[in-house]
């Protein structure tokens, strides 16, 4: 069954050309598992006595290999999940966030910073697109999301932009929201960042804003990683779900 679960996952996952990390779980956990099931039933032969010695030597053999089989490959999950997950150079292709990523998020909550010394009670932002990770990053860190404010693919109404200090955009919407923009009377600062394999986000914060995230010596001043918020923001249930 270990074997089938394995094969079939492994022969999934090759077929499929859009690759991702949570996918390389359900390969792994077999294996895993098959390893685990392997190397006990070769210490159940080590351990009985009624066992050929040669036998025995056999297995124990095994439960080394299985050891030493397994240490590299710890090494080479480490590397991928910790330090290389975007390196082209491993053999697995990983749709990741890469790591210019992080350029953005050292503006967002340097800006964040910024608006508290402007006067403008925000940073009130606009995030167009559902599949970007901007959210999960700025709740952990104490921002909160309305239902105005996260657009779920929609395009920003001219209002809501009027309001807004800063907005974020992927590819979806990312041409009428940049026209839209555009209309404003307020005026903007534009930025492009990395964010997956053929994807980049665009952000724009309101000038003002920006203006005095660089008086405070922008990036140098917004340092990341930053710790999480320890009270995170929990939206109400839907009242569907209630």
């Amino acid at each position: 069954m270990l074997s089938g679960w394995a094969l079939s996952s492994l022969a999934v996952y090759s077929l499929v050309p859009y690759k991702t990390p949570w996918c390389v779980l359900n390969v792994e956990l077999p294996l895993f598992l098959l390893s685990g099931w392997l190397a006990y039933q070769a210490s159940l032969v080590c351990r009985d006595p009624g066992v050929l010695l040669s036998v025995r030597s056999l297995a124990l053999l095994l439960c080394v290999a299985v050891v030493l089989m397994a240490l590299p490959q710890a090494r080479q999950s480490r590397s991928v999940n910790v330090d290389g997950y975007d390196d082209p150079r491993h053999s697995y292709v990983f749709v990741q966030t890469k790591r210019g990523y992080y350029e953005f998020l050292q503006d967002l909550f340097g800006v964040g910073d910024a608006s508290q010394f402007v006067g403008t009670g925000g940073p009130v932002v606009i995030n167009v697109d559902p599949k970007n990770p901007t959210r999960w990053y700025s709740i952990t860190r104490g921002w909160h999301y309305d239902a105005l404010q996260y657009r779920n693919g929609r395009r920003p109404k001219r209002s809501q932009i009027e309001r807004a200090d800063i907005i974020v955009a992927v590819k979806r919407g990312l041409a009428e929201t940049a026209r839209r923009v555009s209309r404003s009377s307020q005026r903007w600062h534009r930025e492009s960042y990395q964010l997956r394999p053929g994807r980049r986000v665009t952000a724009w914060y309101r000038q003002e804003l920006w203006d005095a995230y660089m008086a405070r010596g922008g990036r140098k001043s917004s340092p990341w990683p930053r710790p999480a918020a320890e009270d995170i923001y929990r939206p109400p249930v839907p009242a569907r779900f209630r």
